[in-house]
Protein backbone atom coordinates (compact mmCIF):
# COMPACT_ATOMS: atom_id res chain seq x y z
CA UNK A 1 0.00 0.00 0.00
CA UNK A 2 0.93 3.75 -0.28
CA UNK A 3 1.76 5.54 2.27
CA UNK A 4 0.39 8.96 0.99
CA UNK A 5 -1.60 10.29 -1.46
CA UNK A 6 -4.89 8.24 -0.73
CA UNK A 7 -8.53 8.49 0.85
CA UNK A 8 -8.46 6.10 3.93
CA UNK A 9 -11.85 5.08 5.55
CA UNK A 10 -11.39 3.79 9.34
CA UNK A 11 -13.53 2.15 10.53
CA UNK A 12 -13.21 1.89 14.38
CA UNK A 13 -11.29 4.83 14.52
CA UNK A 14 -11.65 7.17 17.72
CA UNK A 15 -9.44 4.97 20.11
CA UNK A 16 -6.53 2.66 19.77
CA UNK A 17 -4.94 1.36 16.94
CA UNK A 18 -7.60 2.88 14.83
CA UNK A 19 -7.22 6.41 16.25
CA UNK A 20 -3.31 5.94 15.90
CA UNK A 21 -3.72 4.88 11.89
CA UNK A 22 -5.79 7.33 11.40
CA UNK A 23 -3.58 10.32 13.20
CA UNK A 24 -0.62 8.85 11.21
CA UNK A 25 -1.77 8.78 8.27
CA UNK A 26 -3.18 12.34 8.45
CA UNK A 27 -0.30 13.64 9.42
CA UNK A 28 1.30 11.49 6.20
CA UNK A 29 -1.07 13.93 4.24
CA UNK A 30 -3.71 11.23 3.19
CA UNK A 31 -7.28 12.16 3.18
CA UNK A 32 -8.62 10.46 6.36
CA UNK A 33 -12.07 9.53 7.10
CA UNK A 34 -13.37 8.02 10.44
CA UNK A 35 -16.40 6.08 11.60
CA UNK A 36 -17.18 4.86 14.96
CA UNK A 37 -19.97 4.79 17.64
CA UNK A 38 -19.38 7.54 19.43
CA UNK A 39 -20.09 11.23 18.43
CA UNK A 40 -18.11 12.96 21.35
CA UNK A 41 -15.09 11.26 20.39
CA UNK A 42 -15.38 11.59 16.62
CA UNK A 43 -15.62 15.22 17.42
CA UNK A 44 -12.70 15.30 19.21
CA UNK A 45 -10.94 13.67 17.32
CA UNK A 46 -11.75 15.97 14.46
CA UNK A 47 -10.97 19.26 16.11
CA UNK A 48 -7.64 17.53 17.41
CA UNK A 49 -7.01 16.97 13.36
CA UNK A 50 -7.99 19.78 11.20
CA UNK A 51 -9.50 18.18 7.82
CA UNK A 52 -10.16 15.20 8.97
CA UNK A 53 -13.91 13.80 8.63
CA UNK A 54 -15.99 11.83 10.92
CA UNK A 55 -18.83 9.45 10.49
CA UNK A 56 -20.74 7.85 13.27
CA UNK A 57 -21.68 4.28 12.77
CA UNK A 58 -22.72 1.17 14.54
CA UNK A 59 -21.17 -1.68 12.29
CA UNK A 60 -23.82 -4.01 14.54
CA UNK A 61 -26.66 -2.54 12.50
CA UNK A 62 -26.41 -3.35 8.45
CA UNK A 63 -29.06 -0.71 7.58
CA UNK A 64 -26.52 2.12 8.80
CA UNK A 65 -23.95 0.15 6.89
CA UNK A 66 -25.88 -0.05 3.70
CA UNK A 67 -26.93 4.03 4.44
CA UNK A 68 -23.19 4.92 4.87
CA UNK A 69 -21.66 2.68 2.39
CA UNK A 70 -23.89 4.35 -0.43
CA UNK A 71 -22.77 7.46 1.00
CA UNK A 72 -19.76 7.03 1.46
CA UNK A 73 -19.57 5.51 -2.87
CA UNK A 74 -21.42 8.90 -3.95
CA UNK A 75 -19.84 11.45 -2.03
CA UNK A 76 -16.27 10.39 -1.77
CA UNK A 77 -15.53 8.39 -4.92
CA UNK A 78 -11.94 8.86 -4.64
CA UNK A 79 -11.95 6.22 -2.02
CA UNK A 80 -9.44 4.01 -2.22
CA UNK A 81 -8.15 2.32 1.21
CA UNK A 82 -10.86 0.74 3.54
CA UNK A 83 -9.40 -0.23 7.21
CA UNK A 84 -11.53 -2.64 8.87
CA UNK A 85 -10.38 -1.82 12.80
CA UNK A 86 -13.64 -1.55 15.05
CA UNK A 87 -13.71 -4.48 17.25
CA UNK A 88 -14.98 -4.97 20.90
CA UNK A 89 -13.93 -7.20 23.46
CA UNK A 90 -15.83 -8.14 26.82
CA UNK A 91 -15.78 -10.96 29.07
CA UNK A 92 -17.74 -13.80 29.17
CA UNK A 93 -18.77 -17.53 30.85
CA UNK A 94 -20.68 -19.76 29.71
CA UNK A 95 -19.95 -22.21 32.73
CA UNK A 96 -22.56 -19.77 34.30
CA UNK A 97 -25.54 -19.37 33.23
CA UNK A 98 -25.70 -19.53 29.32
CA UNK A 99 -26.30 -16.17 27.93
CA UNK A 100 -24.71 -15.63 24.29
CA UNK A 101 -25.57 -11.96 23.76
CA UNK A 102 -22.14 -11.27 24.56
CA UNK A 103 -20.87 -13.85 22.39
CA UNK A 104 -23.17 -12.75 19.55
CA UNK A 105 -22.39 -8.91 20.12
CA UNK A 106 -18.53 -9.95 19.35
CA UNK A 107 -19.21 -11.72 16.39
CA UNK A 108 -21.09 -8.86 14.68
CA UNK A 109 -18.96 -6.35 15.54
CA UNK A 110 -15.88 -8.23 14.94
CA UNK A 111 -17.03 -10.49 12.31
CA UNK A 112 -19.98 -9.71 10.48
CA UNK A 113 -19.56 -5.70 10.65
CA UNK A 114 -16.05 -6.25 8.79
CA UNK A 115 -17.63 -8.70 6.65
CA UNK A 116 -20.23 -5.81 5.73
CA UNK A 117 -18.07 -3.38 5.05
CA UNK A 118 -15.69 -5.04 2.68
CA UNK A 119 -18.88 -6.48 0.94
CA UNK A 120 -20.28 -2.79 0.54
CA UNK A 121 -17.40 -0.94 -0.80
CA UNK A 122 -15.50 -4.05 -2.53
CA UNK A 123 -16.88 -3.03 -6.07
CA UNK A 124 -15.54 0.39 -5.98
CA UNK A 125 -12.44 0.19 -4.37
CA UNK A 126 -12.14 -2.67 -6.79
CA UNK A 127 -12.21 0.12 -9.84
CA UNK A 128 -9.24 2.33 -7.97
CA UNK A 129 -5.60 1.98 -8.95
CA UNK A 130 -3.34 1.08 -5.53
CA UNK A 131 -6.53 0.09 -3.12
CA UNK A 132 -6.13 -1.57 -0.10
CA UNK A 133 -8.34 -3.15 2.69
CA UNK A 134 -6.90 -3.84 5.94
CA UNK A 135 -8.41 -5.81 8.85
CA UNK A 136 -7.02 -5.30 12.26
CA UNK A 137 -7.46 -7.33 14.93
CA UNK A 138 -6.94 -8.43 18.71
CA UNK A 139 -5.46 -11.97 19.49
CA UNK A 140 -6.47 -10.85 23.20
CA UNK A 141 -9.90 -11.42 22.55
CA UNK A 142 -9.01 -15.23 21.71
CA UNK A 143 -7.14 -15.59 24.89
CA UNK A 144 -9.26 -14.08 27.02
CA UNK A 145 -12.19 -16.20 26.08
CA UNK A 146 -9.66 -19.91 26.69
CA UNK A 147 -9.05 -18.05 30.25
CA UNK A 148 -12.94 -17.63 30.81
CA UNK A 149 -13.77 -21.48 29.30
CA UNK A 150 -11.15 -23.08 31.22
CA UNK A 151 -11.99 -21.68 34.75
CA UNK A 152 -9.45 -18.73 34.94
Amino acid sequence: MQMTGNTILIIGGTSGIGRGLAEAFHRLGNQVLIAGRRQGRLDEIMAANPGMLAFQLDVQDPAAIDAFTGRIRDKVPELNVLVNNAGISWPESLTAEPDLSVARDIVETNVMGVLHMTAALLPALKTKPNSAIITTTSGLAFSQRFALLNGR
